[in-house]
């Protein structure tokens, strides 16, 4: 998976090309959306990289859950590294 567990908090990172974004708005309304589901610790969105990273609680929610909402929120996602 392209996720992992930071040591100390038991909290997952999950990261996403995220295609459909166009303006700031649009990353708002991704944060927004994400942060509706129980166990969103972070979501940092960017329009210029057409990206997500989403730090969870993986005993609340799921990568898949995650990318459910994203779509939902009338964006493509797919699962990607993380860079960090």
């Amino acid at each position: 998976m392209c996720s992992f567990s930071y040591a100390d908090s038991g909290t997952k990172k999950a990261c996403y090309k995220v295609e459909g974004m166009t303006c700031r708005t649009c990353s708002l309304t991704l944060k927004t959306a994400i942060n509706k589901l129980d166990g969103i610790i972070k979501v940092d969105a960017s329009v210029n990289e057409n990206s997500a990273m989403v730090e969870y609680n993986p005993q609340k929610t799921t990568i898949e859950a995650i990318g459910k909402k994203i779509d939902s929120a009338g964006y493509r996602s797919q699962v990607t590294e993380c860079s960090q």
